[in-house]
């Protein structure tokens, strides 16, 4: 076989039993080849890690070790910067809008943050039909009965 990345190489031959009459060498001092299935012994070929062997799985390790930590990676950042979004917090109606509202937008998106309230209902009284928006004049209306 050719040497390259993740393909064994032959290594050395040694002796191992095959069975009476099964292999094709017998025992002698040394071993003597007799024949195909006229012998007891057969050869067989240690298997030995190549350097391309080794390359490939140490290659192989480090990959599998990048893609875990990327993916660790990609877990812990995308649990950490999504917020369910609960409420819209780019209306114009701050006015009307309820406490947990107003503290959700507050602290997610720096939104009606002020603690005042939110209308001067005495600024332009007086215009207030025409000059005011509909969520001052409700807010007006409902807070302050102007």
């Amino acid at each position: 076989t050719a040497p390259g990345c993740c393909v064994e190489q032959e290594g050395a031959m040694t002796m191992s039993f095959a069975g009476v009459g099964n292999g094709a060498y017998v025992q002698e001092t040394t071993y003597k080849f007799v024949g195909a299935n006229q012998g007891d012994f057969e050869v067989n070929q240690k298997k030995k890690l190549s350097p391309a062997i080794l390359a490939c799985i140490v290659i192989s390790a480090i990959l599998a070790l990048l893609a875990l930590a990327a993916l660790i990676w990609f877990l812990i950042w995308s649990s950490t910067t999504t917020t369910t979004k609960i409420f819209n917090c780019m209306t114009n109606d701050e006015a009307l809008w309820s406490t947990q509202r107003r503290e959700y937008c507050c602290a997610n998106h720096g939104v009606a943050c002020t603690i005042s309230e939110p209308f001067d209902c005495d600024a332009g009284l007086s215009n207030s039909v025409i000059g005011w928006s509909n969520s001052k004049r409700d807010w007006c209306c409902n807070n302050k009965k102007k």
